[in-house]
């Protein structure tokens, strides 16, 4: 019993640590990511690409004053708005992925699995 408490303090010291450090965990995986998926690189240099066309872009992420959008204009957000959501699916998926492979290395670690 007691080493079964033990791993659960454990446990709970690297949830914690999780809770204290996500963002810079989060920015760690992001960053490998963008130095292994070139997938992932295009969708983010298409959105930066967009962004420094298309000013209006800005003016609306920023929300600065009114903005009237032509129908190109229109359409031209729609597509950054998609790309967008392509990139955060990507991230979401890679967040996910590297969760279960650090689960799983943590559960070999305190041998609750071979």
């Amino acid at each position: 019993e007691g080493g079964v408490l033990k791993e659960t303090d454990r446990f709970c010291d690297l949830v914690k640590y999780m809770e204290d450090y996500f963002p810079e965990v989060e920015g760690m995986i992001l960053e490998d990511l963008g130095e292994q998926d070139s997938g992932y690189q295009a969708v983010c240099e298409q959105l930066c690409s967009m962004i420094r066309k298309y000013p209006f872009i800005t003016a609306i992420i920023e929300g600065s004053g009114d903005i009237v959008l032509s129908a190109e204009e229109h359409q031209i957000l729609k597509e950054f708005f998609k790309t967008d959501i392509e990139k955060e699916e990507i991230e979401r998926k890679q967040l996910y992925f590297q969760g279960h492979v650090d689960g799983y290395a943590y559960l070999k670690k305190i041998k609750a699995v071979r």
